[in-house]
């Protein structure tokens, strides 16, 4: 009924309060969808009661694969930027990941030669050119960061956990917090990749900081030595990591003006006590 133009707005209202009298689940649902309802005063009623909804409510339904994909779109589209949780529950959801709305995300690369569209509701980037449209030839094709640039964030969230290598190091740098980390949470990422995003300072913090709690990507050395490197990487996740590199990166960091004074110092104590270490164990000359 909701979802039908024709449902009274006294129904709507109802819903957006959460006063409908449906399953907890199913009120979530409601909410989500009365986001972007056509009359904006119900729309900012079921924001402000979704902001007052409890957490684990809201995980249960973007976690649940009987969650319609409309619904894991929208709270995509609008929740996981302020609700940081409600992202961990859609990467963990198969459904998100396989839902049919990720065909607009698809036509990023399968569809590069395609004229350019007008952005606007529903499934655009892969439609079929009008009868009556020039050949794609005659238009200039887009780039992949261009089209990229066209997606929703769930979308975008989408290409950044199934997408292309390519795609993934330009989403890495989305002002969508949300996107970002689920690039770093990418059962795509390789190590070379993971090694490159660790070496970046443009990048938020945020998202090294879930680069370096990652310990498959930590086993590498390469990559330990790219976060250390890093004076964007928070001095908490940089200091521990320390112990982990060798003489001669050490010696790199102490001079290294750019990163912290602490941690210059610290790398420069721990190389001294490395080689003091070697030095007491040589037997002595007579």
């Amino acid at each position: 009924m909701v979802l039908d133009n024709a449902t009274p707005i006294a129904v709507r209202r109802k819903g957006a309060k959460g006063d409908l009298p449906v399953s907890p689940a199913e009120r979530i649902h409601i909410l989500i969808y009365l986001i972007e309802d056509r009359d904006p005063e119900i729309a900012r009623q079921a924001i402000e009661t979704l902001d007052q909804a409890g957490r684990e409510e809201l995980l249960a339904v973007v976690q649940d694969p009987a969650t319609p994909v409309a619904v894991l779109d929208l709270a995509a589209n609008h929740l996981v930027e302020k609700r940081e949780e409600l992202l961990d529950g859609l990467l963990k959801n198969p459904t998100f990941h396989q839902s049919p709305s990720s065909t607009d995300a698809e036509n990023v690369t399968a569809h590069a030669d395609a004229p350019a569209k007008t952005p606007g509701p529903g499934p655009i980037a892969g439609s079929p050119p009008d009868s009556g449209s020039e050949p794609a030839a005659d238009h200039p094709r887009e780039s992949v960061l261009q089209k990229l640039s066209k997606l929703s964030p769930a979308a975008k969230i989408k290409r950044a956990l199934m997408g292309s290598q390519e795609e993934r190091l330009i989403l890495i740098r989305d002002s969508n917090k949300s996107v970002a980390r689920a690039v770093v949470q990418s059962p795509k990422l390789t190590d070379a990749e993971a090694e490159a995003i660790a070496s970046m300072r443009n990048v938020m913090e945020e998202v090294l900081r879930r680069l370096a709690q990652n310990r498959n990507h930590l086993k590498h050395y390469s990559v330990v030595r790219a976060l250390v490197g890093n004076p964007r990487v928070p001095i908490d996740i940089t200091l521990p990591l320390i112990c982990r590199l060798n003489d001669r990166d050490l010696k790199m960091l102490a001079l290294d003006r750019n990163l912290p004074e602490v941690l210059r110092t610290l790398s420069a104590k721990s190389l001294r006590e490395r080689q003091a270490t070697r030095g007491s164990g040589l037997p002595k000359k007579h």
